[in-house]
């Protein structure tokens, strides 16, 4: 967190507790409001992480835990089963393949033909 407070949105005065995975002070440079008491704070639907945060937290400070994740392929795919209904996956997928086509598929077919004009790429002119 040393050299990346900017993307963690906190100023100098937070400290990153290792052991705990806690940043204290953490609401500094720039989300002081987004600081909130334990009373205001969102609880969780299993009652374990609401007591390990009651634990691990001063609320009064602004203390906050550094949750880090990973995305692929396969996570990607199981947060879209659960969350997208089954009814805007035709969208969801049609969009996707437009993509793919102009990421992968386009470029190809430019890189193959390079003597024929596609949109806004023009073949060099020769002299």
């Amino acid at each position: 967190m040393r050299r990346h407070r900017a993307a963690f949105g906190v100023g100098e005065e937070a400290i990153f507790d290792a052991d705990r995975s806690v940043i204290l002070n953490a609401y500094t440079g720039g989300s002081d409001h987004l600081k909130k008491t334990w009373a205001e704070a969102p609880r969780h639907r299993d009652e374990r992480f609401n007591e390990l945060c009651r634990r691990s937290l001063d609320y009064e400070r602004g203390d906050d835990f550094l949750q880090l994740g990973q995305v692929n392929l396969f996570t990607l795919w199981r947060y879209l089963s659960h969350a997208l209904p089954r009814d805007a996956w035709a969208v969801a997928l049609s969009r996707y393949s437009f993509v793919l086509a102009n990421t992968l598929v386009v470029p190809v077919l430019q890189w193959l033909r390079p003597d024929h004009a596609m949109g806004d790429l023009r073949p060099r002119r020769t002299r």
